[in-house]
């Protein structure tokens, strides 16, 4: 297996699959994916490749209220994927891609000046997706309350048991 070179973007994960695809996450701002797929040496693509659009169009990131910024409280759409973990079939479960969400996509003002919107309930969310046999939907979504996920707190990390 070869070492892929990034261009374009950074990644901040990397988790591999049994089957040997390698599944990459970036920190989101007006970057076309935050989740993607290696194809080759020198590139990469949104994943997933089939079924509905995950990662959301940069347009739909965030919102604003009374001239604050917040993040989407989009419970099925990529926000900003900080961390990646594969976990093996077991115990009736499927190969399964953990894919952690922080809902607070990097924004750039007119000016370029960057800055973090606030996340609100949906956004910061823990997706479970079967990746057995390339089946690659989503099986089981968390989502996190005000209470759990402050608006301005970050997940940073995953690690599954």
């Amino acid at each position: 297996m070869t070492t892929p070179s990034f261009y374009n973007q950074w990644p901040i994960g990397l988790a591999i699959a049994s089957d040997g695809r390698r599944f990459v996450c970036y920190t989101r701002g007006s970057d076309e994916y935050t989740l993607g797929i290696v194809v080759n040496q020198t590139a990469e693509a949104p994943f997933p490749t089939k079924g509905p659009v995950m990662n959301l169009p940069p347009n739909e990131l965030n919102t604003t209220m009374n001239g604050i910024a917040f993040g989407s409280n989009s419970t099925t759409g990529l926000i900003s994927v900080q961390a990646l973990f594969v976990t093996p079939v077991s115990k009736g479960y499927p190969e399964t891609l953990w894919i952690l969400d922080t809902g607070r996509p990097t924004v750039h003002s007119a000016a370029g000046d960057p800055s973090m919107p606030y996340a609100v309930p949906g956004g910061p969310k823990l997706l479970a997706m079967n990746i057995t046999a390339g089946n690659d939907t989503v099986y089981k979504t968390y989502t996190f309350p005000s209470t759990v996920h402050y608006p301005d707190s970050y997940f940073n990390d995953l690690y599954v048991c």
